[in-house]
């Protein structure tokens, strides 16, 4: 029942490109229908970021940490803070090498390339700005490193080598190093 008399297509900040139906202006004709349908929404540019851009990877990643917690907890003679502490590890070297190392997308992208010269973190949403993910994955190993804290008592031995992992998952998340190769390392 509702006629529709234009369609609308742009970017918005990250990307992504929304298509609109907008409807005819006459009363008569649409009534109860809304004045703007969304039709599509999507990463033409880089289908890398939509995937980590949701809701669903930030549950699988806080599962995903849990669940490497409770393996290294099921082995034997490792007590509790070493077991936090190896889990800080695992997960600041992970994050560091999936999102600060590796350059460039597993799947096609149709930004000329730009991609291939890009970390994960760089291509998060384009700019060195803080999204809501950005924020989450800076917000995550301080709450794993103050997990590790709480449960190994302060101890000043956990405390440097938590504290050193915890930098190694933080400085390259700084918004003055977005795209910056410290001393050329990582640059092709």
């Amino acid at each position: 029942p509702c006629v529709y008399t234009s369609t609308t297509t742009a970017a918005d900040q990250n990307g992504f490109w929304l298509t609109c139906r907008h409807r005819d202006t006459s009363f008569f004709d649409c009534i109860g229908c809304p004045s703007t349908i969304m039709v599509l929404k999507y990463n033409v540019q880089n289908p890398n970021t939509t995937w980590i851009n949701s809701t669903g990877f930030i549950a699988f990643y806080i599962f995903l940490v849990f669940v490497v917690h409770f393996v290294l907890l099921s082995i034997p003679f490792f007590d509790s803070e070493l077991v936090w502490t190896l889990t800080n590890i695992a997960h600041s070297v992970v994050t560091f090498g999936f999102l600060h190392w590796l350059k460039g997308a597993p799947f096609i992208t149709m930004d000329q390339g730009e991609a291939e010269q890009q970390t994960q973190w760089e291509q998060l949403n384009r700019t060195n700005e803080l999204n809501n993910y950005k924020r989450f994955f800076i917000a995550a190993p301080v709450i794993v490193f103050f997990l590790t804290m709480f449960y190994t008592g302060n101890k000043s031995q956990y405390f440097t080598i938590n504290f050193l992992f915890l930098a190694l998952a933080l400085v390259p998340k700084i918004p003055a190093l977005y795209g910056v190769r410290l001393f050329g390392i990582n640059r092709y």
